[in-house]
């Protein structure tokens, strides 16, 4: 027989033989066990015949032909290990489905009131300082709308502004309007004219925009004049031809500068035109702007 595997499975047998648990219960290496605890082993010799040895646990009870089989009390180990490091981490998996959606929260708590806004803007209408001569001249949301007239030569209309009566001429130093005007015949004397009236009406300064028809203002395009840098005559409303006729506002302000004005008259019609309409968007007097129509 080999000699390393009589000295092991002597030594092995010496320690595990049935006749070392005799009784019902005994120690071995510090572990209690009992006689019905056995299970089977086989002892494989390797390695050095004095002093190596593996034991293998078999599910049977046959062993191979180098190792020797004995019966080792249930229960009998060796001390646990340390713990191995741990493993590295996996690829993560797939993502899954969308959750439902939550349910909505409750109503957040009313926030402080902000500060008030702007009015709105209204629609100015002719009152107070403003009114109209007849029933041809009224407010629309485009501004004052003068007529039709089917014959712009015979008929017309004004719009009066009483807000710079009492100031003398010299004192309107600025004065404005916006106006469109159109007629089917694009008569050359249809367009729109203002005047001032001076000393209770017993004399006026005309702004012509045609200047005694020698210009033709474009029709249903808006224009915007102001009088104070352009001609105008005085006491002369039909342009009779007779000198001065056209003449820089500054020239007539020296002449006549202290005279007292009694209204202001912005007009349409009684000129010529055949189905003679027209639209006054603003006046602006001394820097205040009045505004027709909506905004």
């Amino acid at each position: 027989m080999n000699r390393t595997f009589v000295l092991a499975s002597g030594l092995v047998l010496a320690l595990l033989v049935p006749s070392a648990f005799a009784g019902s219960q005994k120690t071995h290496a510090g572990v209690s066990v009992s006689r019905s605890d056995s299970v089977v082993l086989c002892v494989e010799l390797t390695g050095d015949a004095d002093t190596r040895y593996d034991v293998k646990r078999r599910p049977g009870t046959k062993c191979p032909r180098n190792e020797a089989k004995v019966n080792l009390p249930r229960g009998l180990r060796g001390p646990r290990g340390p713990r191995g490091p741990a493993g590295a981490q996996g690829p993560a998996g797939p993502a899954g489905p969308a959750g439902a959606a939550g349910a909505q929260g409750p109503k957040g708590a009313t926030g402080p009131q902000g500060p008030p806004g702007q009015p709105a803007p209204t629609m100015l209408r002719l009152s107070g300082n403003f009114s109209g001569s007849n029933a041809t001249v009224a407010t629309t949301l485009d501004g004052v709308q003068f007529g039709p007239y089917p014959n712009g030569g015979t008929a017309g209309g004004s719009v009066i502004y009483t807000g710079a009566n009492n100031l003398t001429l010299a004192q309107i130093t600025q004065l404005s309007f916006t106006v469109m005007h159109s007629s089917a015949d694009g008569s050359p004397i249809a367009s729109p004219y203002l005047r001032i009236f001076l000393n209770s009406n017993t004399h006026d300064v005309i702004f012509d925009p045609t200047q005694c028809a020698t210009t033709v203002p474009t029709e249903s395009v808006f224009h915007t004049y102001e009088v104070t840098t352009g001609e105008v005559r005085y006491d002369d409303d039909a342009c009779d031809g007779i000198p001065p006729d056209q003449q820089p506002w500054a020239t007539v302000v020296a002449a006549h500068g202290t005279e007292v004005v009694s209204g202001i008259r912005m007009t349409t019609g009684f000129t010529g035109g055949g189905t003679l309409a027209a639209i006054l968007r603003s006046l602006k007097v001394n820097g205040t702007e009045f505004v027709f129509g909506a905004p």
